[in-house]
């Protein structure tokens, strides 16, 4: 509806003798208004040969955000369940700034630093639970290089790290522990993972807690 009654406006000037800016398109997105539902895209859908597609997904809070970039710049939005982020991306599409794949967890911005303050620290990204699933997940963060970018921290509840257990029920015929773990050699040492000391499951479980923050220098 913004476009039609901006060009009314346009048209109304003009008719009316009054000078007035033409009609510029602008690609302000499109909501789906549908109750229970939220979906929101924007710019190019259809990916081209020479683009890059990048997409999350939330299986707890079904949470969905595919980006398109030509030519390492964002051309394309797809946002389904938490579109809290549609302003930004949107105000980044067609822009000169290079886009890169953390903006599938938080589209690029530019704060203010306060004079005197300099970051310490990493932004922390936690993962809470450690199975197949999980361990996936690193392993896309590895090839993409968000370890270095990002702290991560995984909490499990289970002694061992992720396990085959597709193929658990190999173990009583023989197969050995080391070879149904998904989490090969020093796979969290080697890349800088942390994973916090975990109890056994008849212990008691106390509440985890993490947190992220600045010191000055």
């Amino acid at each position: 509806m913004a476009p039609c009654l901006r060009q009314a406006e346009v048209l109304a000037d003009r008719l009316c003798g009054a000078p007035g800016e033409g009609f510029v398109w602008q690609d302000a997105g499109t909501r789906l208004k549908v109750t229970g539902i939220e979906l929101f895209s924007a710019g190019e859908q259809q990916a081209g040969e020479q683009d890059d597609i990048y997409t999350s997904w939330d299986p707890i809070d079904r949470h969905y955000r595919r980006l398109l970039l030509r030519d390492g710049r964002l051309r394309g939005v797809l946002l389904m369940g938490d579109c809290t982020a549609a302003a930004a991306l949107t105000a980044s599409l067609e822009s000169d700034e290079p886009a890169t794949v953390d903006w599938l967890f938080d589209p690029s911005s530019t704060q203010p630093q306060a004079a005197g303050i300099m970051t310490m620290t990493k932004p922390v990204l936690v993962l809470v639970g450690h199975g197949m699933v999980g361990h996936h997940f690193l392993e896309q963060c590895v090839s993409r290089n968000l370890h270095q970018q990002y702290r991560i921290v995984v909490f499990g509840e289970e002694r061992y790290p992720a396990y085959d257990r597709v193929h658990l029920s190999e173990y009583f015929a023989g197969r050995s522990a080391e070879s149904l773990s998904l989490a090969a050699g020093d796979f969290f040492i080697e890349h800088g993972i942390e994973t916090p000391p975990r109890r056994g499951g008849g212990e008691h479980r106390p509440r985890r807690t993490a947190g992220a923050g600045r010191r000055g220098a």
